[in-house]
């Protein structure tokens, strides 16, 4: 192997390595693809990056402080970035310069590989840090920086020893030193590319690099282990996906304006300030806005740059947050002034949103209540529940399954502004709530939250229910509120029966039937004869039916009988059948008479010709044959 053992001060510029009998180590395994790179197999370095290896002489502690590493690093040899001139946060950036924040603009150092496939790589590096100012790096491909890839970070001075990492610095939501797995190369081609290293910190000592790609879909993590070998343990590695979760917290100072017991009074001032985090361990938030109200009597009287004021409105803008630990963050300080007012509390609301998709919502508000001695704190709040049909009607007698709206109003009926407003709904186990206000969780009780009810004031929880027993259903809301000096009126309670659907109705026959059964019509017969139709009997059932006689006469009709004859309903009719008139009856009458003279005179026409005419006929005919 050629190595260059040039001093730092011996070459200007950029030094090229000679070529070299290691090359750059490939392995395939079930769960993995790596590629292994010994530091002093590069292509192309800055005279700053120093190999270092055995007989390597000491420089001067102002130019490397922390001695030679050469026996433990891998073939004997590493690379260090000198001069060392900054080892401490309190020591200068130079000359020459000791920090670059910008990845690609620090010395760096490329080594040529070839991607057996397209993927994501995560990027593991081996170092030796002696502090907190030499623990940091930039790695980048083909000329390009990707954030992925930037701010190396190795959180291991004091262990004395050369280790592995491949976390980002600040990522994970864990603080300055990341989270392992979060540094990485997206490859889009399999082929030829250059990998590089530009420097963050001076001081900073290379080893190895080693690019891992996952083969086991995910259910494994391989990690580099020794200075040459590679382990896997079960479980996958946690990646971005797309959602983020930004978070405001409010802080104050005097800290006893949000904690007291003290009191402010009017003219007194204070400061606000709104606290971001990023709660999630890899995706950005970006495009972030805090607003900020305050109460009336709460006067802004000075905001940071990044901040606008519109009366009591305070809005915040943050181009982009990266995940944070706890103790980092983005904080909005506001200052504010105590000013007249009639209310003895005010309410300070913040609320913030980002552009991207969040995990949770939960922690997007905050708030508090400034307290102002010499104003009468005291409030009257009360309660009252309502039920109203969607489709009207007696509120308190209800079929189930019917749908309706549940009205919990709390009221301040007071001149002062009551500040939180509590409520616990409950509900009979019958009643079923298909819809609840955002401002209202769980379900027995259900607990609504008012973070301000101002003086004069009401809010409205409405909740769309519906009820699957029958019974009487209870619903009762109890409020609290601080400063409430009216207990009488803190709870309200409402009862409303449910009845199962009463049966359809049923409408009666066409011809005189009762209860809906029809009269009966039977057709006449062969020779055209019309059927007969009676009248519903006495317990309104169906009229009898007669045939028509086969000559072709018309089918007598008979009316209905004394409790049925107009088809009346006894058991439910509805349409009865006309009974006949008076003049139809007279008319029958004459009929009958008619018919009773004509069958007299066909009976006498009879005798005649029987005892009379026939006899006188044949005596003249024996005299004729005679």
């Amino acid at each position: 192997m050629n190595l260059n053992k040039t001093p730092w001060l011996a070459l200007p510029g950029l030094a090229l390595a000679c070529s070299s009998a290691l090359a750059v180590d490939y392995n395939t395994t079930a769960d993995y693809l790596s590629i292994s790179i010994e530091a002093e197999e590069y292509i192309s370095k800055d005279d700053r990056w120093v190999m270092t290896d055995a007989s390597t002489p000491q420089l001067p502690a102002a130019e490397d402080p922390d001695g030679n590493h050469s026996a433990s690093a891998s073939g004997g040899v590493y690379f260090e970035l000198l001069p060392d001139v900054r080892v401490t946060h309190a020591d200068p950036m130079g000359p020459p310069t000791a920090y670059w924040g910008q990845a690609g603009t620090g010395p760096q150092m490329s080594w040529a590989i070839n991607f057996p496939e397209a993927g994501r790589y995560y990027v593991h590096g081996r170092a030796f840090s002696t502090g907190t100012e030499d623990n940091g790096i930039h790695v980048g491909l083909d000329g390009n920086w990707p954030p992925s890839a930037r701010m190396m970070q190795f959180c291991t001075a004091g262990s004395n020893a050369w280790k592995w990492s491949s976390a980002q610095r600040e990522a994970g939501g864990v603080g300055s030193c990341g989270l392992q797995k979060t540094l990485y190369l997206d490859v889009a081609a399999p082929g030829p590319a250059t990998l590089s290293v530009s420097a963050r910190e001076d001081g900073f000592e290379l080893d190895r690099i080693v690019l891992i790609k996952d083969l086991s879909g995910n259910t494994k993590t391989c990690t580099p282990t020794t200075a040459t070998g590679i382990s896997c343990t079960n479980g996958g590695i946690e990646m971005a996906d797309g959602q983020t979760d930004v978070a405001v917290t409010l802080e104050t100072t005097p800290n006893t304006v949000m904690t007291g017991p003290d009191e402010l009074s009017e003219g007194s001032s204070f400061t606000v300030s709104a606290v971001i985090e990023n709660h999630d361990k890899f995706d950005n938030s970006d495009d972030i806005e805090t607003t900020l109200t305050f109460a009336t009597g709460l006067d802004v009287t000075a905001v940071p740059s990044d901040c606008s004021v519109a009366g009591q409105v305070v809005t915040c803008t943050l181009a982009s947050l990266h995940p944070t630990a706890a103790n980092q963050n983005h904080t909005h300080t506001i200052d504010v002034t105590v000013g007249q007012s009639g209310s003895a509390l005010r309410s300070v609301d913040a609320m913030v949103q980002t552009s991207v998709m969040e995990t949770s919502y939960a922690n997007n508000d905050a708030s508090f209540d400034v307290s102002v001695s010499g104003v009468n704190l005291s409030t009257d709040v009360s309660v009252a529940v309502a039920l109203q049909k969607d489709a009207g009607g007696d509120n308190l007698q209800w079929e189930t399954f019917e749908q309706g709206t549940l009205t919990v109003t709390v009221e301040n009926t007071s001149a002062q502004d009551a500040g939180t407003v509590d409520a616990d709904v409950t509900l009979s186990a019958g009643v079923d709530v298909n819809l609840m206000p955002g401002d209202c969780s769980g379900s027995s009780p259900i607990v609504c939250s008012l973070t301000d009810l101002p003086a004069g004031s009401t809010h409205d929880f409405e909740f769309e229910i519906t009820a699957d027993d029958e019974g009487a259903q209870v619903m009762t809301a109890a409020i609290a509120v601080a400063n409430d000096t009216d207990s009488s009126n803190d709870s309200d309670t409402l009862i409303a029966v449910f009845e199962e659907p009463a049966p359809p109705a049923t409408t009666g026959g066409s011809d005189g039937s009762a209860g809906g059964a029809s009269g009966g019509t039977t057709a006449g017969a062969t020779d055209g004869g019309t059927g007969t139709t009676t009248a519903g009997s006495t317990d309104g059932g169906a009229g009898t039916t007669t045939a028509g006689g086969t000559d072709g006469t018309t089918g007598g009709s008979t009316t209905g009988g004394t409790d049925g004859g107009s088809g009346s309903a006894v058991d439910g009719g509805t349409t009865p059948t006309t009974t006949s008139s008076s003049a139809d009856a007279v008319e029958r009458g004459a009929l009958g008479w008619k018919t009773l003279l004509a069958l007299l005179l066909l009976v006498s026409t009879s005798v005649y010709w029987r005892h009379y005419r026939q006899p006188v006929a044949i005596r003249q005919c024996l005299k004729r044959e005679l």
